[in-house]
C-alpha cells in the first residue's frame, strides 16, 4: 500500500486532521499532491502534506489556489511532559526534512496550520520563516457572546440597519460568484489568481460533502451586492472568498450581515470561524472588530534556485 493510499484511510478514520490537508480536498486542487508519515511506537503520529509543481524543469513545493496551509501535522502521545513534546516534535521534523531533502525539490513555499507552533528544526536547516496571522472566532456556538464581542459599529449600524434593505440567498452559483469577484476585483485594479474551474472543483467537491456554501446579500432589486464562501470541517469554518460591490449603498455592512448569516448558518455544523490569514491592514482591522482573535502561523520558505526566487518574487 502507497503512502497516499494509507493516508487517505487516515483521513477515513479521524476528524481531527484540518481540511485543507484532507486528501479529498488536496485532489480536488489544480496541483498534484504526496504525503509523508511520521510513525511512532508503530502507529502513524504525524504527516507532512505538500502539492507540487514544476517550473523550468525544476520541482517545486507550493500552496494549490484557495488552499490555506499544508505541510506538518502531529498527533501527540497523551502525556507528555514539556521536555518530550519537544523531543517527539523535533524527532517528527527532522524525519521530515531529511524525506524533504530527498525529493530534490528547489524551491519550497508553505503555511503551517497554527497549531504548529515550532518551526526552529526547519530553522536549523536554512529554511526561512514569516510569522503572519489569522483571526478566529472561537465557540460559535455561543451566538450572544459572539455578538456582544463585536464592536458597537457591527452590532447596531451595519447588521441592524440592513435587515430591512437586502434579504440573504444561498442560491447563487459558483459561477455567479466567481464573475461577481472578478468584476469587484476589476474596479480595484485587481484580478483573480485563479481560472473558475478551480474554484468550480473546490465548491463542487465541498458541497458533495455537506462542507462548503455560498451566502450571497441581494438588494430589496434583488442585485447581487457581496457574496461569501465558506467551508468548513468538524472544527473550524474558513471564510474562503468574500466578494463586495464597494458602489452599493451599505457596502459597509454588507460583509459585517455575511459574516453574521455564516456563523448563523453553520450552528451545529463545526465549532470555530477562521477568517483566514491576511496581512492587509484593513482586513486585520476588520476580523479585529468582529472580536476575533489574532492567531499566529508559520509561513516559512527554502530556495535552492536565485532564478527560482527572483521568479516568485516577481510573481507577487
Amino acid at each position: 500500500m502507497s503512502l497516499k493510499d494509507t493516508y487517505r484511510q487516515l483521513c477515513g478514520q479521524r476528524t481531527d486532521i484540518p481540511l485543507f490537508m484532507q486528501a479529498w480536498w488536496l485532489d480536488a486542487t489544480h496541483l498534484p499532491w504526496d504525503v509523508l508519515l511520521f510513525e511512532h511506537k508503530k502507529q502513524v503520529a504525524g504527516f507532512y502534506v505538500y502539492s507540487y509543481t514544476q517550473k523550468w524543469g525544476k520541482k517545486l513545493i507550493v500552496q494549490p489556489s484557495l488552499t490555506q496551509f499544508s505541510g506538518p501535522f502531529l498527533f501527540y502521545p497523551d502525556g507528555l511532559s514539556v521536555a518530550d513534546k519537544y523531543s517527539f516534535e523535533n524527532k517528527a521534523y527532522n524525519y521530515f526534512i531529511e524525506q524533504l531533502k530527498a525529493l530534490n525539490f528547489q524551491f519550497l513555499e508553505q503555511n503551517f496550520h497554527h497549531s504548529q507552533t515550532n518551526h526552529q528544526p526547519f530553522y536549523w536547516e536554512g529554511y526561512a520563516q514569516t510569522t503572519r496571522y489569522t483571526y478566529l472566532l472561537e465557540n460559535i456556538a455561543h451566538t450572544d457572546a459572539i455578538w456582544k464581542g463585536m464592536s458597537p459599529d457591527k452590532r447596531l449600524r451595519h447588521v441592524k440597519k440592513l435587515e430591512d434593505k437586502c434579504r440573504i440567498s444561498l442560491d447563487v452559483s459558483p459561477q455567479e460568484l466567481y464573475h461577481f469577484y472578478e468584476q469587484c476585483l476589476q474596479k480595484r485594479g485587481r484580478k483573480i489568481l485563479y481560472p473558475l474551474a478551480v474554484f468550480e472543483q473546490l465548491h463542487q467537491a465541498a458541497q458533495a460533502r455537506n462542507q462548503g456554501q455560498i451566502i450571497a446579500l441581494l438588494d430589496n432589486e434583488n442585485n447581487l451586492q457581496a457574496a461569501l464562501w465558506i467551508v468548513w470541517d468538524a472544527t473550524y469554518a474558513y471564510n474562503m472568498i468574500l466578494a463586495l460591490n464597494t458602489d452599493y449603498t451599505y457596502n459597509k455592512g454588507a460583509t459585517t450581515k455575511l459574516v453574521w448569516e455564516a456563523i448563523l448558518f453553520l450552528q451545529g455544523k463545526t465549532l470555530h470561524y477562521d477568517f483566514e490569514g491576511s496581512m492587509i491592514q484593513g482586513s486585520a482591522l476588520r476580523n479585529q472588530s468582529f472580536g476575533a482573535k489574532q492567531v499566529p502561523f508559520f509561513h516559512l520558505q527554502k530556495s535552492h534556485s536565485k532564478l527560482l526566487s527572483l521568479w516568485r518574487f516577481m510573481k507577487k
